[in-house]
């Protein structure tokens, strides 16, 4: 029995000053975000699974081998995998890695503790794992590579998230750091396909040796080498400090200087993913499983409505008179880094938000619609608040309307769907391009390119009991039920 960290959580690692929490490893991940953990266990009876926060009090169990388990903002132990075997009473009681204590789980938010001289430290995260030793490997450089191609530099895979989190800087760490005369050391983010191709470059940047974070630690000099991603204010012209929004895998790669030893976890990863490259002009090298000690200062931010049942984002059912709902929210951001996706339509306003708890970023946002107007049976818009990283949608419906994304049987006009048990068959107008399935929990669990011809099949054998949201796209934008 073992399990790895979900997809896209991210290990807590050094500082840009190479200073790391004394004997506490944390993965930082999604706050309010159903997040699938995988067990990897063979010739069992029964597995269980046990999540408690950080004073061991327990918060849920399942005997699902493969959960979807949400936790909200804060920090957590980490899950307990308990398997029985088959024919016996042995039970054997894993954490995540195997053998290494991860004390923590950090939900939502960035690593940040308090140093000796009462400062902010900030810790990156990333693949590599400070209870295994790292090492400085000379022998990735132009000359001993020679014989394999043209040696460009290292990089290093990051894999995609569940849901986008917010990076500004990008750390470095290395030994004899040597840069080309009057050159900047570079580094790109490249964008990764869902077929795991390197595809184009999402992000540059540059940094000289006066840039250069140098410490010595026991008697070796070390540098960090840190990377600021830049934007170009449209008003002034001028470049100022920016920041990505990470939504997808991709690969991190460091080259364009005369020398450097990049730091390397010696010991394979303790879950055996493989996360360094050698960079070549026309390929990469896997290294085999390990990472190099590349750091992001990665923030996880939310937006999640409060008190509302299951659902992703909050609902207002407006009596056709109008009315005001307060909705509570949380928030990674203060309300002053909010704003609204789109224009308010002219019957919905929003109030101020009012801050009413302190510790967290607790408000109450008021929403207040106007009465229906004489004639008019219903309607809904939707209210997107997004701020840097996420974002949050508050539906609202009026009279005879329905919630965005289900139409009430017999709405349709454009569109049929016909449940045949083991598969879905479509009709729909010409032209209508595409339609993506959800769940009753807003996860797509499909997006299918359909027929010119106005008819398609979905095959739906596999599909476990239960509501579904087609949402078809192109000729028509109609949304069905089944």
């Amino acid at each position: 029995a073992s399990y790895r960290r979900p997809g896209g959580y991210l290990i807590s690692g050094l500082s840009p000053d190479m200073i790391a929490f004394n004997g506490i490893n944390l993965i930082i991940g999604d706050a309010y975000t159903p997040t699938k953990w995988i067990g990897r266990v063979e010739n069992h009876e029964s597995v269980s699974w046990s999540f408690s926060d950080a004073n061991q009090n327990p918060i849920q169990t399942t005997t699902e081998q493969n959960p979807t388990v949400t936790l909200p903002y804060g920090l957590f132990d980490t899950p307990l995998l308990t398997a029985t075997g088959i024919g016996d009473n042995n039970k054997t009681e894993f954490r995540l890695g195997g053998d290494a204590d991860y004390s923590w789980i950090g939900l939502g938010g960035q690593n940040v503790w308090e140093g000796q001289n009462g400062e902010d430290v900030v810790l990156g995260l990333g693949n590599y794992d400070l209870q295994y030793r790292f090492a400085i490997d000379p022998m990735i450089n132009t000359e001993d590579l020679a014989h394999i191609g043209t040696f460009k530099g290292v990089s290093n895979y990051f894999e995609k998230p569940i849901n986008k989190y917010v990076v500004e800087n990008f750390y470095v760490h290395a030994c004899d750091v040597v840069a080309k005369p009057g050159e900047p050391i570079k580094l790109n983010l490249y964008a990764i396909t869902e077929d795991y191709i390197v595809d184009t470059v999402i992000a540059t940047s540059e940094a000289y040796p006066e840039d250069f974070i140098v410490h010595e630690i026991q008697g070796v000099k070390y540098y960090t080498i840190p990377f600021k991603f830049k934007a170009i204010d449209p008003e002034t012209g001028r470049e100022t400090d920016s920041y990505l929004e990470i939504d997808n895998h991709f690969l991190a790669e460091f080259y364009n200087y005369e020398s450097a030893d990049v730091l390397i976890q010696y010991e394979n990863h303790p879950t055996g993913d493989s996360y360094a490259y050698i960079s070549f002009e026309d390929r990469l090298l896997l290294l085999g499983p390990t990472s190099f000690y590349f750091d992001t200062d990665a923030v996880f931010s939310f937006l999640h409505v409060l008190n509302d049942g299951s659902h992703t984002g909050g609902r207002y059912a407006v009596p056709v008179e109008g009315g005001t709902k307060e909705f509570q929210l949380i928030s990674y951001w203060s309300a002053s880094g909010w704003w609204l996706k789109e224009a308010l339509p002219d019957w919905i306003s929003i109030g101020e938000p009012v801050f009413y708890a302190a510790g967290d970023y607790n408000y109450t946002l008021p929403v207040t619609v106007s009465p229906l107007p004489q004639g008019v049976k219903g309607r809904k818009a939707d209210v997107t608040i997004q701020a840097p990283g996420c974002e949050m949608t508050l539906e609202i419906k009026q009279g005879e309307a329905w919630w965005t994304g289900i139409n009430p049987a017999g709405a349709s006009k454009n569109v049929k769907v016909a449940n045949q048990g083991d598969r879905l068959v479509l009709s729909y107008p010409s032209g209508t391009a595409s339609v993506a399935v959800y769940n009753v929990a807003g996860q797509k669990i499909g997006e299918y390119a359909l027929n010119p011809d106005g008819t398609h099949s979905i095959p739906a054998a596999h599909w476990s009991r239960g509501v579904y949201i087609l949402k078809f796209a192109g000729k028509t934008n109609e949304t069905v039920k089944v």
